[in-house]
């Protein structure tokens, strides 16, 4: 839910490559697997967890595990989750999530083409660096003129046709937009004492169709995110209500 009410998620300009149509996240769950049965894009969030040996019934490494706590030294709580708040009484723990995309889209090898200005230093001699002198021309920051305003001389502007998968171009916008919404929840009220979100990584795993062919269809990706926890030393005095029916559609949005 914190995410998805994020105004930079639910007012993104994410739009399918090369048409104007706009992408957005069409619902919300809180396990993984690949989105089966609803078409459009998913968001999920659940913990991360370990790979699990089931033959000899033990993980492979407590390292990767969903929660990890923190030791005690003298009777002192050794905080090594990095939390600073010395007011908070109780057990340090780390929490690991993922935040995980799914999008079903079988267009394959669409095109797109890529706007570029650069300077041709064969020409230039005081132009050594391509780097340098080479610029998007689509969608330039504010404040950025193009490049044969600023560089009149030997100034080439170009065109380059090139194939994408248009489900994977989507992920990586929208996973870049998740990334500052992420960073933005400090805190959780009321659960104030899950604070301090920290992206340990992003992965594409579904970037190459060719390494399963499944990946042509279901594209993923992720972002793994560490949150610090204070746990109370008893059970808080906060009990749940008694669930005497679930209504599927309030369990979906507490994503």
């Amino acid at each position: 839910m914190a995410i998805l009410s994020h105004p930079i998620v639910q007012n993104a300009n994410v739009l399918f490559p090369g048409t104007a149509t706009q992408i957005l996240i069409d619902q919300g769950r809180l396990f993984g697997g690949p989105e089966l049965i609803d078409p459009g894009l998913t968001l999920a969030v659940f913990p991360y967890h370990t790979s699990f040996d089931v033959v000899k019934g033990i993980p492979h490494s407590l390292s990767t595990a969903s929660v990890l706590y923190a030791s005690e030294k003298h009777g002192k709580h050794h905080n090594t989750f990095a939390s600073t708040d010395t007011k908070q009484r109780g057990y340090y723990a780390g929490i690991k999530l993922m935040v995980q995309l799914f999008y079903r889209e079988p267009t394959y090898n669409g095109d797109l083409t890529i706007n570029a200005e650069y300077v041709d230093t064969t020409k230039d001699p005081t132009s050594p660096y391509f780097g340098y002198y080479f610029q998007y021309s689509d969608l330039l920051p504010p404040g950025v003129s193009p490049l044969n305003k600023r560089i009149k001389p030997f100034t080439i502007i170009n065109s380059l046709d090139v194939k994408i998968l248009p489900g994977e171009e989507i992920l990586t916008q929208w996973l870049d937009i998740i990334k500052y919404a992420i960073r933005d929840l400090k805190y959780l009220q009321p659960y104030a004492s899950l604070r301090n979100p920290v992206l340990i990584a992003t992965d594409y795993p579904t970037s190459t169709w060719s390494a399963q062919d499944p990946n042509l269809i279901f594209h993923t990706a992720y972002h793994v995110v560490h949150f610090d926890v204070v746990e109370p030393a008893l059970p808080p005095q906060v009990h749940l209500p008694n669930i005497k029916e679930i209504d599927i559609k309030e369990v979906v949005e507490g994503a």
